[in-house]
């Protein structure tokens, strides 16, 4: 058993991760792991398949720990690196809630000298960085000066997500980067704008870029710039890791040509209702979300409405999970569903960020339908409950068992939530 403070909950998430997060669904982080009961981002998934694959891994800013455990509870040996105390304390209660993992925590900065660095943003703030004020001094080193030279060889993976600072973070790692061969997953957009120097740096070591394609939960090789305004991350490999890639079947290859033909094809066609959710569909695949989400925007008061008349045509659906369901009220029904929930859920990485504008009556009337998951009650309730209001009168029959797309239902069962 992990002691838990007032101000913390343990939630467990996919991939049989367990973390202790701040008890606040105003953090991005507490708010998504309640809603996704998984991380947002496109890579998180690839992440999970990669990690049989893997024998040592590196997590260069970890954060609340979420891919450093993943990684973890997936039986790969694991050093995280977090300057913030609070953090580190936080990931390293975690891994003692998940018996048999090797997860070792470092509570410092990693950049290309060693001393002390000013440390910003330190209560839990999601964009803290190195030389930001707060207030909060923390120690700096060289990964190169804390890595023992035989583990080098046995690193496969490196996760870099250090709020600018990353290319200070290699440019003290250089002996791990030339003599090892680890794929490297890095952060490459602050805000709205691009940073491309970490993958720069990377390249002069002899890595290529690369770029994941989430309909495919492969890589493909990356351009100069991104494929799409929704990619956070960037890969690099030498052509020995890209090998391994390939005969692990994490290369698209082929399958990304094929995708790439069918979002032509859907392109080329004429707008109309089943034009535009095929098309959604192979946006979506690519990793191009809000383009999808903007194909299904003049759909969605139709579907508010109940209006939306069924194509005749064949079409692809937006969100895979609506592929073989139906509705008890009918195909009508099942299709101002979809376009609804696909609408908001690919507007935005969580419904946190997507649109206020009929997001309540939008999740309302996918319940309607009876073709809500879990995962769907628990958008609107925490809506709700981001707004000051009650999650609702009572707990949805949807979130009071535990299961594997309801892994939180102690949480749900809380009777202060609802009235």
């Amino acid at each position: 058993m992990v002691d838990l403070r007032p101000d913390e909950w343990l939630l467990s998430l996919a991939g049989n991760v367990r973390l202790v997060v701040p008890a606040d669904i105003g953090g991005i982080s507490s708010f998504v792991f309640l809603e996704q009961e998984d991380w947002f981002e496109d890579e998180a998934p690839f992440v999970r398949a990669l990690a049989p694959h893997l024998r040592m891994a590196l997590d260069i800013g970890a954060n609340l720990g979420f891919y450093a455990a993943t990684l973890a509870a997936a039986r790969v040996a694991t050093l995280a690196f977090e300057p913030q105390p609070a953090l580190a304390d936080k990931l390293r209660r975690s891994a003692a809630s998940m018996p048999g993992v090797q997860l070792s925590v470092f509570e410092v900065a990693l950049g290309d000298t060693a001393g002390e660095v000013e440390f910003g943003g330190h209560r839990f703030h999601e964009g803290a960085r190195i030389g930001a004020g707060g207030g909060l001094r923390v120690p700096l080193r060289r990964l190169d000066d804390l890595l023992p030279p035989a583990y080098v060889p046995a690193i496969d993976f490196v996760k870099i997500d250090v709020e600018g600072a990353e290319v200070s973070a290699i440019g003290g790692a250089t002996r791990l980067f030339e003599a090892g061969d680890p794929l490297v997953m890095v952060e490459i957009r602050d805000g709205t704008a691009y940073d491309f120097a970490a993958l720069k740096a990377l390249e002069a070591l002899g890595y290529a870029r690369y770029r994941l394609v989430p309909g495919l939960n492969a890589l493909v090789p990356m351009g100069e710039g991104p494929d799409s305004p929704d990619q956070l991350n960037a890969f690099a490999a030498k052509p020995s890791r890209v090998a391994k890639l390939a005969s692990a079947g994490l290369l698209a290859g082929e399958r990304y040509d094929g995708l790439l033909r069918a979002h032509a094809t859907f392109e080329a066609k004429a707008p109309s209702l089943a034009r535009d959710l095929s098309l959604a569909r192979a946006c979506a695949d690519l990793g191009r979300r809000q383009r999808a989400s903007q194909l299904l925007a003049p759909h969605v008061p139709a579907a508010l409405a109940g209006t939306l008349a069924v194509p005749d045509e064949p079409f692809a659906c937006p969100l895979e999970r609506y592929e073989g369901r139906t509705s008890p009220t009918g195909k009508r029904a099942w299709l101002c569903a979809l376009v609804l929930e696909a609408f908001h859920e690919l507007a935005a990485p969580s419904s946190l960020f997507a649109p206020a504008d009929g997001r309540e009556a939008a999740l309302e009337a996918v319940i309607a339908a009876g073709i809500a998951t879990p995962a769907t009650v628990r958008r609107l309730h925490l809506y709700r409950l981001a707004l000051g209001r009650k999650a609702a009168k009572a707990p949805h029959p949807l979130l009071v068992e535990t299961g594997p797309s309801n892994l939180n239902a102690a949480f749900w069962r809380q009777p202060q939530l609802y009235g």
